[in-house]
């Protein structure tokens, strides 16, 4: 089975030139977006599990019925984290 990237010197080379030069920049551009999506989709998810976490601690355990009303708050959190995550 082939490799699916094979790019040889002179590949590189031609790109570089004058002649792919839109190509490679195209290529190089997207690259760099697409880092920062994935960037972005983790900080979402960490943010939610954060609030997640933040909720459950500050609830007092001892009350049920106190820390019942603090689910739907670490659940929401959770939920807004990835959703955020999966639209990026």
């Amino acid at each position: 089975m082939a490799r699916v990237v094979d790019v040889s010197f002179e590949e590189i080379v031609h790109l570089l030139s004058n002649e792919g030069a839109g190509a490679a920049a195209v290529l190089v551009e997207l690259r760099n977006r697409l880092s920062w999506i994935e960037r972005y989709a983790q900080f979402a998810i960490y943010i939610g599990v954060i609030g997640t976490v933040t909720a459950l601690v500050l609830s007092d355990t001892t009350d049920l019925t106190a820390f019942r009303s603090q689910l739907p708050i670490a659940l929401i959190t959770t939920w807004f984290g990835l959703l955020g995550a999966i639209y990026l």
